[in-house]
C-alpha cells in the first residue's frame, strides 16, 4: 500500500517535477513483483484481484489509482443492472466483465472476447482467482469477416490492432512490434452459433469500431442492444473509413448516441476536437 501511494501521488505532480523523480518511480516498479495479482476496488467498494503487468501503462494506472475509467464506469453501472447478457468486445484485463459480474443479476451471462494470448490468459487468471462462474472468455477477435486475420501487436498491450499503424495511429510513443494470426468472427455469426443474444455491449477495438458494427448488422436490424463504444478517430484511416462513414452507419441503424462525460450523457459539442472518446448508443 505504501508503494502504491508513493507512485500514485508522485504521478500527480507537475511534469517538470515528474521528470526529476521518474528514476525513483522506475526503481520502485523495477523492485516490485511487476506481474501478478493486484487488488482493484470497484465503485461499490468491493475489491477484486486482477492479474496485471504494471509495467504496462494501462495496468500501472489501474494499480496506482485503484480504479479504471471512472467516468465510463459510473454510467456503465447505471445501465448494466437490469440486463441479462453482456458482451465485452476487447476484454483486455477483464475490468468491465468483472464490473458487470458485480452489478448484474446472479444468472446473467457475460462473454469477454480477447484474441491475444497474454491478455486472454490474464483475464482467465482473474476470473478463476475470484471464483467467478458466469464469465465466459472467447479467444476471438470480432470484426466484419469470419476468417483468420493479422493482428498487429503494439508495445502497449492495450493497443493491439487488426490494422497496420499509420503515422497518426498512436497518441504516445507506442509502436507496432510484430504480428500474429488470430481468428475473427462477426457478431452475427457468433450469436447464431452460440444462441447468446446481448442486450448490452462494451466495444473497445482500437479503430475497428465500424467493422464490428458491420458484422453485427443482421442482429441490429432486429434488436437494438445498448452499447458503450470507445471511438478511436485517429485510427479510422488505417481501417480505410472516415468519421463521416462511421456516424452515417450508426445513424442508418437507427441509434441515438451521446458522449459520456463525468458519468453522464451529453450531446457531442460542435467544436469537439478529441480523437479518442466514448459514446453511448441506445
Amino acid at each position: 500500500m505504501i508503494k502504491r501511494n508513493i507512485l500514485k501521488y508522485s504521478n500527480m505532480l507537475p511534469n517538470n517535477i515528474k521528470k526529476i523523480i521518474n528514476p525513483f518511480q522506475d526503481f520502485i516498479i523495477k523492485n516490485m513483483d511487476n506481474i501478478g495479482f493486484y487488488n482493484i476496488r470497484l465503485p461499490s467498494g468491493k475489491s477484486y484481484l486482477f492479474y496485471l503487468d504494471i509495467k504496462e501503462r494501462t495496468d500501472f494506472n489501474m494499480y496506482i489509482n485503484n480504479n479504471f475509467e471512472v467516468s465510463n464506469s459510473k454510467l456503465f453501472i447505471k445501465k448494466i443492472k437490469n440486463k441479462n447478457t453482456f458482451f465485452d468486445i476487447g476484454g483486455y484485463r477483464g475490468y468491465y466483465s468483472i464490473l458487470a459480474h458485480q452489478y448484474m443479476k446472479k444468472n446473467a451471462k457475460i462473454i469477454a472476447f480477447e484474441p491475444v494470448n497474454k491478455n486472454y490468459e490474464y483475464i482467465s487468471r482473474s476470473v478463476i482467482i475470484n471464483n467467478i462462474n458466469n464469465i465466459k472468455i472467447e479467444k476471438l477477435a470480432i470484426s466484419d469477416k469470419n476468417r483468420t486475420q493479422t493482428m498487429y501487436l503494439s508495445s502497449s498491450e492495450s493497443t493491439h490492432s487488426l490494422a497496420k499503424a499509420d503515422k497518426n495511429f498512436f497518441m504516445g510513443d507506442f509502436k507496432q512490434l510484430n504480428k500474429i494470426k488470430v481468428k475473427t468472427s462477426t457478431l452475427d455469426k457468433y450469436i447464431k452459433d452460440n444462441k447468446s443474444e446481448p442486450d448490452i455491449l462494451k466495444i473497445d477495438v482500437e479503430g475497428a469500431e465500424l467493422n464490428v458494427l458491420r458484422g453485427f448488422k443482421e442482429y441490429l436490424n432486429k434488436r437494438k442492444p445498448e452499447m458503450l463504444l470507445e471511438v478511436h478517430e485517429r485510427k479510422f484511416p488505417a481501417f480505410k473509413y472516415s468519421k463521416k462513414e462511421f456516424y452515417n452507419y450508426i445513424n442508418s441503424l437507427g441509434y441515438n448516441y451521446r458522449l459520456i462525460r463525468n458519468g453522464e450523457l451529453i450531446e457531442i459539442p460542435k467544436n469537439f476536437e478529441k480523437k479518442q472518446y466514448t459514446i453511448y448508443l441506445k
